[in-house]
């Protein structure tokens, strides 16, 4: 595991944003995660089954937001592990849950009422109009960020006009970095930016 703005400068990136959920322990993905086609991690269900609807899907340099369920993940894992041709520009991240789709929030899950009801840090991908944004609330700092609720989160969301929209991880690893400006949010942990295991990020072609 690296902090977002390490990865970031070793690559060479524009813009990077911290990915989906993973183990702090070991460093793993604990969201089905496929890079260029070749499968890294699968999605431990029993912690997120609830709420596992959408992933970030990439193939030859474009990026949606897309619909994901148990029988979908396994057909892409049989993908992967045959490495076939057709999948290896492929990349996908899941993560959960999908905040708004069509421009309508997405549904949420009341079987996880402390992750979906406290004030969080939130990190997001949403596109409008054929772009791409990314999006960090910071929280967890009393009477200056406090962060938002996941309802709270939609709304915002509608009112900047998103159409299609998904949370990744957020508290203290939510870290928005960029070439120009280094660390733009107030990661919350008391050390400062936080070690994570993926990433999402912008590139110069």
């Amino acid at each position: 595991m690296k902090r977002t703005s390490d990865i970031a400068t070793s690559n060479n990136e524009i813009i990077a944003i911290n990915g989906t959920f993973y183990d702090m322990k070991y460093g793993n993905s604990v969201c089905y995660l496929q890079i260029d086609g070749k499968m890294q991690d699968t999605t431990r269900f029993e912690d997120f089954y609830p709420q596992i609807n959408g992933a970030v899907k990439i193939k030859n340099g474009r990026l949606k937001i897309i619909n994901w369920d148990p029988k979908k993940e396994k057909k892409f894992r049989r993908k992967a592990s045959k490495s076939s041709r057709c999948n290896k520009k492929v990349s996908i991240m899941v993560a959960q849950p999908i905040l708004i789709k069509n421009r309508k929030k997405g549904e949420i899950s009341n079987n996880m009422p402390g992750f979906n009801d406290t004030k969080h840090n939130r990190s997001v991908l949403f596109t409008k109009k054929d772009k791409v944004y990314f999006l960090i609330i910071d929280g967890r700092r009393k009477g200056f960020a406090e962060g938002m609720t996941i309802s709270e989160l939609q709304d915002f969301l509608i009112k900047l006009g998103a159409e299609q929209a998904i949370n990744l991880d957020g508290g203290g690893s939510s870290t928005l970095w960029t070439k120009e400006h280094g660390i733009i949010n107030y990661p919350s942990d008391k050390n400062g930016e936080r070690n994570i295991a993926n990433h999402i990020a912008v590139h110069c072609k």
